[in-house]
């Protein structure tokens, strides 16, 4: 039986790796194929996103709401569901909470983040409860002007 869980347990390591190795392979190939050294482009990648504080907190800054949205997806699948719009839904919260946070004024700092996170949470869970489809695609025309516009500054009358 020892046996058995330590061969199974050296697959779950070995696949994972083995696919990381592979995609490492390509990608330098890739490079040596256009005359660069891959050495030189790999170090770059870990200076540009490891090499000193600011490095490090910007790549966590942008690694987080893909962790996120992977989260979700692996919450909604251990329920058995497979949900294709967590893309769309965290915009849809992002747009509600920086909507949100920009319009409701006079709160406590705490109470004005925690008003904030709901929004988000209750924009992101409505546009996961609208049907898949048609719907989908014309609300992503929708937020993403909408959206663009509140993070340039400009009020829905602008953009009319």
């Amino acid at each position: 039986m020892d046996r058995q869980r330590l061969v199974s347990a050296g697959r779950k390591v070995i696949h994972p790796l083995a696919a990381l190795l592979a995609a490492f392979g390509v990608t330098s190939m890739i490079i040596l194929a256009i005359g660069d050294s891959p050495l030189d482009i790999y170090g770059a990648i870990l200076k540009g996103a490891f090499g000193n504080t600011n490095a490090f907190l910007s790549t966590l800054f942008r690694m987080t709401p893909i962790l996120m949205t992977g989260l979700a997806f692996t919450v909604a699948l251990r329920a058995g569901l497979i949900n294709i719009g967590i893309e769309g839904q965290l915009c849809a919260g992002a747009f509600i909470a920086t909507l949100a946070g920009l319009y409701i004024q006079g709160l406590p700092p705490l109470a004005h983040m925690l008003l904030t996170i709901g929004a988000a949470v209750l924009g992101g869970g409505l546009c996961g409860m609208l049907p898949y489809g048609v719907t989908m695609l014309a609300l992503m025309f929708v937020r993403g002007n909408r959206g663009a516009a509140v993070f340039e500054g400009k009020h829905f009358e602008e953009i009319k």
